[in-house]
């Protein structure tokens, strides 16, 4: 093959006995915000471990892929020693240096996975806050026409779907809906308090 691929993909770590990393993204300068990081096929040794992020990619006459970040790989061979402290190594620098580096992937995964389930738990309590037991995501249909000073922009029995809380900040009182259809011919979501709208009968197709 002749060119290059973004991201990186390695299809040979599979039966590889060493992972190098020799270019400049090194995997503790990757976070949960990277967009494109590199791939590898997973090693044979660690077909059964349950990675966070796999995906299976089928070539014209080749074999099935399974691809994971390379980072994850790597971070799965970290020495413990390299995380410890050891006087017998304190003036090595080769090995000073390892550790810290060590260390700061270290460190990079729990701060991804603390963001994570920080970001997840944002989402669950911004779901549990919205006025009138509604969450994000939830079909609706306009309980009577809906104005918007004063102008009707969504007539009673059109469907929408619960955004969330208005994206302009938490309102005790509003929840941010998107319609299916406006009298105003606009697409955009608005916000309208919980008596403005009701639950989508299971039967409404």
């Amino acid at each position: 093959y002749h060119g290059t691929l973004s991201p990186y993909v390695v299809t040979c770590s599979s039966e590889a006995k060493l992972l190098h990393y020799n270019g400049a993204m090194k995997p503790w300068l990757l976070d949960s915000e990277t967009l494109e990081v590199p791939v590898c096929t997973i090693p044979n040794s660690l077909i059964a471990y349950n990675f966070r992020w796999m995906q299976d990619l089928t070539a014209s006459g080749l074999s099935n892929y399974k691809f994971v970040t390379c980072a994850e790989i790597w971070s799965l061979y970290l020495a413990d020693d390299l995380l410890a402290s050891h006087t017998e190594h304190e003036q090595d620098a080769s090995y000073l240096e390892k550790k810290e580096d060590a260390k700061m992937w270290a460190n990079k995964i729990t701060q991804d996975r603390g963001k994570e389930a920080a970001r997840k738990k944002h989402e669950q309590e911004q779901r549990k806050k919205l006025p009138g037991g509604f969450v994000a995501g939830q079909q609706v249909l306009a309980a009577n026409d809906i104005s918007v000073r004063g102008k009707v922009v969504v007539r009673k029995g059109v469907k929408g779907v619960v955004q969330g809380a208005p994206p302009n900040g938490p309102n005790a009182a509003r929840l941010n809906v998107l319609f299916k259809e406006r009298s105003d011919r606009k697409i955009r979501s608005i916000n309208v308090r919980p008596f403005e709208i009701r639950e989508l009968p299971k039967a409404v197709v």
